[in-house]
């Protein structure tokens, strides 16, 4: 690589965060680094740090392998598109290990009392992180091709509830995937398992198209902030993007728990035991890991 061409890749990367408002950056970073040092803080023996920088990376990485086949792919067809985009979910699933890569899937994780509130913070704020650094990249991949990225959006002439029930239903199904396929027998079968969740969530993609849909909230804030240089700042785009996936989660993560005596219905020691369940090997906790939605 010849120094002209490296400084024409600096410029083109430089032009593309340029987009972002700085002020609005240090929101995200500063709370960032602040539930970081306090989850290490609180946990010092766990690698907080570590699953940090697998979120943050993860996220970028997620965000360059699904959002560019979409305009790169589209003029050859659905089938091709479909394809691209299942690949990719399954490549940065494999390549980074499994990080939630999603606040919602991360949430749901804490409901699961997987994840403490701290380390939940912690891993949200990478994902914001990482979804800032993801977007412009995933556009200088396309950006030879002539084509532009695309993202989840509202119509602001759509009613908060009708956003907020397709984001609410969307999640409910990638959820539904994510704990059948992910934590039942059917999770010691990677390629199957991830192909099921990469399915899922293009079904959702095609068939609850009226918010995107993101089912992500960090895909849905900071593509909002990447498309229009500020983070968002109406209570619509939050209900949607943040609250619809987010009980969504919730509830089927209480469902989930009910039905295999995990997270809050957990048995204490003392406790009669319970009848075993697939999903209850290793004691109820994960046994695989996932690749939230594009996480998309």
């Amino acid at each position: 690589m010849t120094e002209a061409t490296f400084e024409s890749m600096s410029t083109d990367v430089r032009a593309l965060f340029a987009v972002y408002d700085q002020k609005d950056v240090s929101y995200v970073v500063g709370p960032s680094l602040f539930f970081l040092a306090l989850a290490i803080q609180k946990n010092p023996k766990k690698r907080v740090f570590g699953t940090f920088i697998r979120e943050l990376v993860g996220m970028a990485f997620m965000i360059c392998c699904v959002f560019p086949p979409g305009p790169a792919l589209g003029p050859l067809g659905w089938a091709a598109e479909w394809a691209a985009h299942m690949l990719g979910v399954i490549v940065s699933d494999r390549v980074m290990g499994g990080p939630y890569v999603n606040p919602a899937v991360t949430f749901s994780m804490y409901c699961w009392k997987q994840v403490t509130l701290l380390e939940a913070l912690s891993i949200i704020s990478a994902q914001l992180l990482g979804a800032i650094i993801g977007f412009p990249f995933a556009q200088l991949i396309i950006q030879p091709l002539g084509a532009t990225l695309g993202g989840p959006s509202v119509d602001s002439a759509l009613p908060m509830e009708q956003g907020f029930a397709n984001e609410f239903a969307g999640f409910m199904i990638l959820m539904c995937a994510v704990y059948g396929c992910c934590f039942t027998p059917l999770g010691d079968y990677y390629l199957l398992k991830q192909s099921l969740v990469a399915a899922s969530i293009r079904f959702v993609l095609v068939f609850y198209p009226v918010t995107g849909p993101a089912i992500n909230p960090a895909l849905g804030s900071i593509w909002s902030f990447y498309s229009t240089g500020t983070l968002p700042r109406t209570l619509n785009h939050y209900v949607v993007y943040w609250l619809g996936p987010c009980l969504a989660g919730c509830a089927i993560t209480l469902l989930w728990s009910g039905a295999t005596r995990t997270g809050i219905f957990e048995k204490k020691p003392g406790d009669a035991p319970a009848k075993s369940t697939a999903a209850q090997s290793d004691g109820g906790r994960p046994t695989s890991t996932i690749n939230g939605p594009e996480g998309k």
